[in-house]
């Protein structure tokens, strides 16, 4: 049996039901019901700086979030209709549905798939990755603010897996990578390359089929 990602489940944010990660599913809290998502993308959770201190190279992590430049991780969700927000982090504090958020757009759920593997641009900002059904990867780098830049493609056939995961940095080299499982449960690494890309996959694993997803 595969062993475990490194990075263990992180709580929803309150009023969820059920633990979370980077691009694992909140379920709506039936006793709370102030979510207003009923599945909600949890794209990050509250935690330490999103920037580098001068002179050093921070090294990526799952847990980054689209910062605001507050140094506190966000949280991106989506909602049924495919419109993006972005709920402020406090760093130390649990989110809250009615605290700062911003609207990054709609029309999201062209998306069966987003992900923040961390830092893919080298810019120490964490970035986001969509995937569509047709299997076409696309990068939204953090623009700064807490904005997303416009979308970049920076890969096609992605559709042979059911399921990918921005896993921040498993390498050791300083950048964000990606893992994927295909249909056969077999797990392959993307390392991310710093620019803004990602390099050839390299086969990690296999039987991650008993697995229902990544995150």
């Amino acid at each position: 049996m595969p062993p475990p990602l490194p990075h263990p489940p992180r709580p929803c944010p309150s009023g969820a039901t059920s633990a979370a990660t980077a691009g694992a599913t909140c379920s709506r809290s039936r006793r709370a019901g102030r979510w207003p998502y009923a599945r909600a993308r949890a794209l990050a959770a509250s935690g330490p700086a999103c920037r580098r201190p001068a002179g050093r190279r921070r090294r990526s992590s799952s847990r980054s979030a689209i910062c605001p430049g507050d140094k506190c991780n966000d949280l991106l969700v989506r909602n049924s209709s495919g419109a993006l927000t972005r709920y402020d982090g406090s760093c130390g504090k649990a989110f809250s549905p009615s605290g700062p958020k911003l609207a990054l757009g709609t029309g999201w759920n062209i998306y069966n798939t987003l992900t923040s593997p961390g830092d893919l641009t080298g810019d120490a900002r964490a970035d986001l990755l969509a995937r569509t059904s047709a299997g076409e990867l696309y990068l939204y780098a953090d623009g700064g603010a807490g904005k997303l830049k416009a979308r970049v493609k920076i890969g096609t056939g992605r559709q042979i897996y059911n399921s990918v995961a921005g896993v921040g940095d498993i390498t050791g080299d300083g950048g964000a990578d990606v893992v994927a499982r295909d249909t056969a449960g077999v797990l392959w690494r993307y390392n991310g390359t710093g620019t803004g890309t990602l390099s050839a996959r390299v086969k990690i694993g296999s039987g991650w089929q008993t697995y229902k997803a990544l995150s």
